[in-house]
């Protein structure tokens, strides 16, 4: 039933102008999530009880305090690993034409990631200019506005981070230890780790069943929810292990091949780059943090899997109303 369901969206959305809609839609995601974060801190600081204890639970609205970081959580921010990147790759491509609504929402919400200590969300928000580069020219569009703003975007970011990392290390050297270890814990293995402890669980499970896996809803001896055993925050090891070489191999080219005719269709409809190209930036975004986190796994991230789909089956033509923006 949900698999109808969810065709019947798809295709009613593909036959309806949903691509004007799609930024001012997300810009306002963005800003709400960041809303919920500054909440969070806000809370924390000034104990300000707007919400309820049930709530706070329900929403995962938590906080934690460190030396050099913060970092908070809420049910929604996970979210900010396909709006950031969708966000920044619109800012890249349409330049000086962007829409102020959408640098705020891209200037709050990585104001929010920050606040969260999400690294996932700020490795994303260092690719990101560079997928929308290479999608730009994989779709064999050619233009320096947008080589040279992803060269500023790095150049800018470089400029700030060591702006950053010196004021840190003059204002107080325990905030900057805290920081950058932070950061560069991300780099270490630690073999006790939750998720490295799940890949070796994964990884034993696998090779005992190489060829088609163990089958979706696979056990291993690593149990990381009593409630949803079979969850694991690692994606892709998770689906070798449940799907072994025959499934990873079946879902690799399957979603190759589709992400293939998504960037033809984005070649063949240059007047919608703008709106295709961020898509897609977004979700190869979540496919790469899926690698370290149980995104797919989630209902709120299913709408990632719809992207492809609407693109693919989205109206080539323009109205005369988007024939007349586009031109003019």
């Amino acid at each position: 039933l949900y698999m109808w369901t969810y065709a019947v969206v798809i295709l009613h959305l593909s036959n309806h102008s949903y691509e004007k809609f799609l930024l001012p839609f997300f810009s306002f995601a963005a800003v709400s999530v960041s809303a919920f974060c500054f909440y969070v801190l806000f809370d924390y600081m000034f104990n300000l009880n707007w919400l309820s204890e049930s709530v706070k639970e329900e929403m995962y609205l938590q906080i934690g305090v460190h030396d050099g970081f913060v970092r908070m959580n809420n049910v929604n921010v996970g979210m900010f690993c396909f709006l950031i990147p969708y966000l920044l790759a619109s800012i890249i491509l349409q330049g000086k034409g962007s829409d102020r609504i959408t640098v705020f929402a891209f200037l709050i919400a990585t104001v929010g990631a920050v606040l969260a200590s999400r690294r996932i969300v700020l490795l994303l928000l260092l690719l990101a200019p560079a997928m929308t580069y290479l999608t730009f020219r994989l779709a064999e569009f050619k233009g320096s506005g947008v080589l040279r703003r992803t060269l500023g975007f790095y150049c800018l970011s470089a400029v700030m981070l060591t702006a950053t990392l010196f004021l840190l290390s003059s204002y107080n050297s325990t905030v900057f230890d805290g920081f950058t270890n932070r950061i560069l814990d991300a780099l270490i293995v630690d073999e006790q780790s939750p998720r490295q402890v799940q890949h070796v669980a994964l990884m034993e499970g696998f090779l005992d069943n190489p060829y088609v896996g163990s089958g979706f809803g696979g056990l291993t001896d690593v149990v990381r929810s009593e409630e949803r055993p079979w969850t694991y925050e690692l994606t892709y090891s998770k689906i070798l292990f449940n799907g072994g070489i025959f499934g990873m191999i079946s879902l690799t080219l399957f979603f190759v091949f589709f992400t293939y005719l998504a960037i033809l269709k984005v070649q063949k409809c240059a007047a919608k780059k703008d709106v295709y190209i961020p898509m897609l930036v977004g979700f190869f975004s979540v496919m790469i943090a899926a690698a370290s986190n149980p995104y797919l796994s989630s209902f709120d991230f299913i709408f990632v899997l719809s992207i492809i789909p609407l693109i693919l089956n989205s109206r080539s033509s323009l109205t005369q109303g988007e024939r007349r923006t586009a031109a003019g």
